[in-house]
């Protein structure tokens, strides 16, 4: 038996996940162990891609999940914030030299070539 399951795709599915907004999800527990008295979280709304994504915000909401369940046992339902990213979207492909999977990827006009 295959360790993986193998399925296959159309180009809509990964053009969708190549184009999507780069973003990295924090968990709740890191942010609430990263909190502290004296920071001043007014810096994040200085970078508009930060303001943007309303980060000070999410933190706000993990603080007032995180009393509440400790207050009034409501259980919390943010798990995660989202933050920007640098991180670029790509895939790989392989194709022999000569073949026509070669030829058509190398003609294309989306295909960025780092070699």
């Amino acid at each position: 038996k295959q360790w993986y399951q193998r399925r296959i795709r159309g180009s809509d599915h990964f053009k969708a996940r190549i184009e999507s907004e780069s973003v990295i999800l924090i968990s709740r527990d890191e942010v609430l162990g990263r909190i502290q008295s004296d920071l001043d979280f007014d810096i994040l709304n200085t970078k508009p891609e930060w303001k943007q994504m309303n980060v000070l915000g999410q933190i706000e909401v993990v603080q007032r999940e995180e009393h509440r369940q400790n207050t009034l046992q409501i259980p919390c339902g943010m798990k995660y914030i989202a933050i920007p990213s640098t991180m670029v979207g790509g895939i790989t492909l392989f194709a022999h030299k000569d073949t026509e999977n070669y030829k058509a990827i190398m003609s294309s006009e989306e295909v960025f070539l780092k070699v």
